[in-house]
């Protein structure tokens, strides 16, 4: 059925040079949790305005160190409540929401390998849930990637990524503990007990491609991924193609962005990817389309349609959804 939903993003986060080499940050957002008094959903901060005028609630988004050395150039260390720190081909959430703060730590590294191509490294290892019997369930990923810059702006990047989840194949779905459902599985296949069928060791091949034509920024990248260890190799498998055409930056400034991908029901973990194409998680295809323009400094809006249908999960339907957004930001 239709629904037609009216809500507000709010952030606000704070960043601290300590030193030379050390910062801090935090950050609070707004969010929702489908049973009270648990957690926040970890993948949105969207608060849909209803509930009678109550109030809403605010949530620790990060909480982080960062460590620089000044004796190892191109080093960075991160821990705590942290940003996704793997590369992500056009910003696209085919695995990752844009949303999602991640719990652990990761190191950055850059090197150059000659004036125009630089060696980037990643490496993460996160706590995804603990529990007081039983095993606790992790995510580990290492991503490696080059970048080639031609004469300025043309440039070329592609790499690959790997991610392995401990200990989640047999647990409850992860959504129990943020929305009290254990049949929230996103996509994902689940046992007779939902329990999660299938282990999840993720292989990532990406690519992107940026350039000017008429002066105007043009991009094009690709995505693909495949779960190594799926219960069922015919529903391991994600892609993802786009594009984007200019830059919403500066006052009058303006940005077209595209993409097109298929995601079968065990490709990633349905709960940690985009959030807003099928409603969240895994098992279908379709389009996204998404435009934005800069009024006035610090100011824009934008207006986002998916177009994708579901394939797979309990019911194969369309799923179409429309955004219009007013961002401001300081």
């Amino acid at each position: 059925e239709d629904r037609h939903r009216n809500r507000i993003r709010a952030r606000l986060g704070l960043d601290v040079k300590v030193n030379d080499e050390w910062n801090l940050g935090f950050r609070l957002a707004t969010g929702t949790t489908e049973s009270n008094g648990l957690s926040g959903d970890p993948v949105s901060t969207n608060q849909t305005l209803d509930e009678a005028f109550s109030r809403k609630p605010l949530w620790l988004d990060l909480a982080f160190f960062g460590y620089h050395p000044e004796w190892f150039k191109g080093l960075d260390l991160f821990g705590g409540k942290i940003s996704m720190p793997f590369f992500k081909p056009g910003k696209n959430e085919m695995i990752w929401d844009s949303d999602l703060t991640p719990e652990g730590g990761a190191i950055l590294y850059g090197k150059p390998l000659g004036e125009k191509t630089t060696a980037h490294l990643v490496a993460g290892g996160f706590w995804v849930n603990e529990e007081s019997t039983g095993g606790d369930t992790s995510l580990w990923g290492l991503q490696g990637y080059l970048k080639h810059q031609f004469d300025k702006p043309t440039y070329l990047l592609g790499g690959a990524s790997w991610y392995d989840y401990g200990n989640i194949q047999g647990q409850e779905g992860l959504a129990t503990e943020w929305r009290g459902n254990a049949a929230a599985f996103f996509g994902n296949t689940r046992t007779n007990d939902n329990l999660f069928a299938s282990d999840y060791d993720l292989f990532e091949l990406f690519a992107e491609f940026g350039t000017e034509i008429a002066r105007i920024p043009v991009a094009v990248f690709g995505d693909w991924v495949q779960n190594t260890v799926a219960v069922d190799d015919g529903e391991d498998t994600g892609w993802l193609i786009g594009g984007q055409i200019s830059r919403a930056k500066d006052p009058r400034s303006w940005q077209f962005d595209y993409d097109y991908r298929d995601i079968e029901l065990d490709a990633v973990v349905g709960q940690f990817n985009a959030s807003d194409f099928l409603g969240g998680g895994t098992g279908g295809q379709g389009h996204r389309f998404a435009f934005t323009y800069v009024v006035v400094k610090n100011v824009a809006v934008g207006l986002t349609y998916y177009a994708s249908e579901f394939e797979g999960r309990s019911e194969d339907a369309d799923y179409d959804r429309f955004q219009a957004d007013l961002g401001i930001k300081f």
